[in-house]
């Protein structure tokens, strides 16, 4: 077995997970492979750190900060035999300066991947379904969206993605990646992509008119469509 990572300036032993770092560049948010490392804040300027946590026997993970620093979108979830039980997942704010919970999302479905709009008035996240068996906990995502003035939340697609993962929203758009369309996996893409490249991409959801449109990408040449796109003007990254 080879020797796991240690994650730098905090003495944990672990392979890297997600994390966020807070608008202003001093504080980073920041989970590890290992669900009981549970969630923690590093203070980037002295190098403090705290273990973010508000109920026993939940854990906190998926971190995304709010456009002004002052709050943070994780997943809360609880843990037996150190794994997620994924009949119970919320999605909460945390308050950047007292840490406090606020649940916003609850109830059935399987929770993944919060992130704010660009105005930091709506949590956007999706929402799946348990899969009873196979490889995967959960399939069939969709995304859903918080209004975080009213609480009234929203399903904005209906398309039952097999996977998909933390997005960005910019100038009228919502851009994601997703794999696995199940009702028409390939009714947008030209035939001439492969099975695998059919499934797997990036997507453009308009919320003005609730069209979402895939974003053809040649992946010739090693290049692969990962997790947690980021939209800057013409210009997409994905990390």
């Amino acid at each position: 077995m080879g020797t796991e990572e240690k994650v730098f300036r905090t003495g944990l032993e672990a392979k890297k997970g997600r994390f966020a770092v807070s608008p202003d560049g001093r504080q980073l948010v920041f989970e590890t492979d290992r669900i009981d490392h549970g969630l923690r804040l590093l203070n980037l300027s002295n190098g403090d750190i705290r273990i973010l946590s508000f109920e026993a026997g939940r854990t906190l993970g998926f971190p995304d900060w709010s456009p002004d620093g002052r709050q943070v979108a994780v997943v809360s979830a609880p843990v037996r035999d150190n794994r997620y039980v994924i009949d119970d997942m919320q999605i909460v704010l945390l308050d950047a300066t007292t840490w406090r919970p606020r649940v916003i999302a609850s109830g059935e479905g399987v929770k993944f991947f919060p992130f704010f709009s660009a105005d930091g008035k709506t949590v956007y996240y999706f929402k799946g379904k348990k899969r009873e068996s196979g490889a995967t906990p959960a399939s069939q995502y969709d995304l859903f969206a918080i209004d975080l003035a009213s609480g009234q939340e929203t399903r904005l697609t209906n398309e039952k993605f097999y996977q998909a993962a933390k997005g960005d929203e910019q100038a009228g758009t919502i851009l994601f990646n997703a794999y696995g369309w199940e009702r028409h996996p390939s009714k947008y893409f030209d035939k001439a992509f492969k099975r695998e490249q059919e499934q797997t991409g990036l997507y453009l959801y308009e919320k003005s008119s609730g069209i979402i449109n895939p974003l053809q990408i040649d992946q010739g040449g090693g290049f692969l469509i990962s997790m947690s796109p980021k939209e800057t003007g013409r210009a997409m990254f994905i990390s």
